[in-house]
This record gives structure tokens, C-alpha cells and sequence, in this order.
């Protein structure tokens, strides 16, 4: 199988991308936003129900005995 060769880059967390790619352009925040999206679009398509977000639905508080 032949693959055409790829430009691979390695950039470091706040560098710039001078190739002008709009997602390279975005904010960690919005990139996520837009792979939530992506996934709810997948699950419906699929016939699933929309997953909900894994964040804990309680507060737990443990306190140490004093000495």
C-alpha cells in the first residue's frame, strides 16, 4: 500500500501555525465545542440516545479527625 508522503509538524502549546488552517486559529474551548457537536450529530445518527456529560451529580466532603 502506497501512502503519500505527509507534512508532519510538531508545535509546542501557544505556538503559532503558519499554514492559515482555521481550526489551528481556534481556541482549545471552541475546538471542544466543536467535537461535542460532532459527537451528538454521531449518536443521533446511530439511533442512540445523546450521551450526557460525565460530571459528578454530588459533593463529597471528608474532614480529618483532630488530634
Amino acid at each position: 500500500m502506497h501512502r503519500p508522503s505527509l507534512d508532519i509538524r510538531k508545535l509546542r502549546f501557544g505556538e503559532q501555525d503558519d499554514s492559515g488552517d482555521f481550526y489551528a486559529q481556534l481556541s482549545p474551548e471552541a475546538r471542544l465545542g466543536m467535537m461535542w457537536q460532532l459527537a451528538l450529530n454521531a449518536w443521533a445518527f446511530a439511533g442512540h440516545d445523546q450521551p450526557q456529560p460525565g460530571f459528578s451529580r454530588h459533593i463529597v466532603v471528608v474532614q480529618r479527625r483532630t488530634r
